[in-house]
């Protein structure tokens, strides 16, 4: 599976000449006129993509101990959304499935983590 077409170069595609320059370089990015938050998701992606992962993990703790995820899964052309619970040692409940297109991805990230409180974090399982 390679990010060539998958989520994470849609994620990190903000700027064509940007995205192959971070891949090549692996360095710390600073772009005049940029949000630190964009700086931040360029961060992000730049370590997905750097480490070779096709998952991004959202997470939110829940009052029992256990945590609320959302795990978005590169299966080439579409992206698969895992919505679901995990309290160890249990196995960990999927709540909801579905598939997304490729250029549909950023939105969905976007109302779960403004709207829902989740954060990116690293895989649960």
């Amino acid at each position: 599976m390679g990010f060539g077409s998958g989520f994470a170069s849609q994620l990190f595609r903000l700027h064509p000449v940007l995205t192959s320059s971070l891949l090549v370089s692996g360095a710390a990015v600073r772009i005049r006129g940029w949000s630190s938050r964009q700086q931040i998701e360029i961060a992000r992606l730049q370590v997905l993509v750097r480490c070779g992962l096709d998952t991004l993990w959202l997470l939110r703790p829940c009052d029992d101990g256990g945590t609320d995820y959302v795990c978005f899964r590169d299966c080439r052309d579409r992206v698969e959304v895992l919505e679901g619970y995990h309290l160890p040692p249990q196995m960990p409940l999927i709540k909801h499935r579905q598939f997304l297109l490729s250029a549909e991805v950023p939105g969905f990230r976007h109302r779960f983590e403004r709207q829902q409180g989740f954060r990116h974090g690293p895989p649960l399982f």
